[in-house]
């Protein structure tokens, strides 16, 4: 009977230290996929490290992509981003950062003839994609709350996507 509570023991032991030590890989992944959802291009990280319990991490090789029709092959690249923020804090809002290091950023601005901008496409992009993921959001916790409550074609997704530059920087600022 020992030996078993032993070995039932051990393997929760090994699979508790599989789980943290893959733990900043799933987050980087998730992360990753989060990122170039949102802006609409590929975004690649290199290697994230995290210590939950302390509170600070590491970003390393951050890459957004330019978006078609742009002659560089990234809009923005990263070195490393370090940070540490007050672990307490990530309980209640909002969250309190106690430090964060941008090493090496390169921001590549093109215009085309048109006066467009790689930078304002990745935005634009963001914009639209947080405004219809929080939509959807509130309509899945509207109709959890009230199933037969009539809404108003009035409204279409068309008129809650459209953004101006002023939004789009309200926007981020409030993030």
């Amino acid at each position: 009977m020992k030996k078993i509570i032993l070995a039932v023991v051990i393997l929760g032991l090994a699979w508790s230290v599989e789980r943290l030590v893959t733990l900043d890989s799933r987050i980087q992944e998730h992360l990753t996929k989060t990122l170039t959802f949102l802006a609409g291009v590929p975004v690649t990280i290199d290697s994230l490290e995290l210590s939950l319990l302390g509170g600070s991490g590491s970003v390393t090789g951050l890459t957004v992509a330019n978006p078609r029709g742009y002659s560089d092959d990234s809009a923005f690249e990263m070195g490393n981003i370090s940070f540490d923020v007050d672990v307490l804090s990530a309980i209640s809002q909002p969250l309190r950062i106690n430090s964060l290091i941008l090493d090496s950023p390169l921001v590549n601005l093109e215009v085309q003839d048109d006066l467009n901008s790689n930078l304002e496409e990745i935005i634009g992009t963001s914009v639209k994609q947080s405004k219809e993921t929080r939509a959807s959001q509130e309509s899945s916790e509207e109709n959890e709350t009230t199933e037969d409550t009539p809404t108003d074609p009035s409204e279409s997704a068309e008129d809650q996507d459209e953004s101006t530059p002023g939004e789009q920087e309200e926007y981020f600022r409030a993030q």
